[in-house]
């Protein structure tokens, strides 16, 4: 029988090694995508022949691109899930749990027996049998329980923001807590969901495609140094995309410094849970 000591050791020890992980889960799911990132920078920086080459022989054509847009879905992709780690690690509550989950489950079924009782009235004609099961359908097809780990991404994005410019260490992108959430629906919803942002498909949000002032003698560029996103005109949200790149990783080292700091370990055990949900890996046992 371990005694309490043994116990307390080994807590401990499965405390660093789940922390150990949650950091490297994070660290690695997210470095590779920024890395990508850095190569569309350099290559339309450096301007090697083959790629003077490839612009003027597509000159006539669609042209090729700078990455821009490749750039700003891989990042606030990479936000999201930036986003949501942060979340956990100082609000778990706002997080669906799986009684939550089980809950809604129960409801649902409870709604569609309910229906089901109905349909089996004698007194209905078929025209109100027809609508009652069509009814019945519609509810069972749009209706869903809400899931263990799920929370509202734009909350979660809108709350890294207000923590970011609370503690003013890491960029905040150039936004508020208070227009967040506009360039979450505005710019980021659409660029996952239905290939924007462009002005041509008349979604009200744009990429800025020159990012880079070039020296046209040494082919190397001058950064820019402004906000990552930018509002004109009150309606246009414009990104700049490597600007977004260089803010995404300096928010991941703050997150990955923030999981080093937690010395709670249901903290640390649940956001290591809820990642391995995220790429459907069982979570290691630990002592109780």
């Amino acid at each position: 029988m371990p005694t309490e000591e043994e116990l307390a050791r080994s807590k401990d020890e499965a405390f660093q090694l789940m922390r150990r992980k949650l950091k490297a889960d994070v660290y690695f799911r997210v470095q590779p995508l920024i890395n990508d990132c850095k190569t569309f920078r350099a290559v339309r920086l450096r301007q090697a022949d083959w790629y003077k080459s490839e612009v003027e022989r597509n000159r006539t054509l669609d042209g090729i691109g700078g990455g821009n847009f490749t750039i700003a879905l891989m990042m606030m992709s990479t936000l999201n899930l930036l986003s949501k780690v942060s979340l956990l690690l100082v609000d778990r509550s706002r997080f669906d749990s799986e009684e939550d989950e089980n809950s809604d489950k129960k409801t649902l079924t409870a709604i569609l027996e309910d229906f089901d009782k109905r349909l089996e009235d004698p007194a209905l004609d078929k025209e109100k049998l027809d609508q009652l099961r069509s009814f019945r359908q519609s509810i069972k097809k749009r209706l869903r329980s809400r899931r263990r780990g799920d929370c509202n991404e734009q909350d979660a994005f809108v709350a890294l923001i207000r923590l970011l410019n609370e503690q003013s260490v890491v960029p905040s992108l150039g936004l508020t807590h208070e227009n967040a959430w506009e360039v979450w629906q505005r710019f980021r919803n659409k660029l996952a969901h239905v290939a924007g942002p462009t002005i041509e498909s008349q979604i009200g949000v744009d990429i800025i495609n020159s990012n880079v002032e070039i020296d046209s003698d040494e082919g190397e560029g001058k950064f820019y140094d402004g906000p990552t996103f930018v509002k004109t005109h009150g309606i246009y949200w414009h990104c700049h995309a490597d600007r977004l790149v260089e803010d995404v990783e300096k928010i991941l080292l703050w997150v990955v410094k923030r999981i080093e700091a937690e010395t709670d370990f249901e903290t640390i055990q649940e956001t290591l849970i809820w990642m391995n949900q995220q790429i459907g890996f069982k979570p290691p046992s630990v002592p109780t």
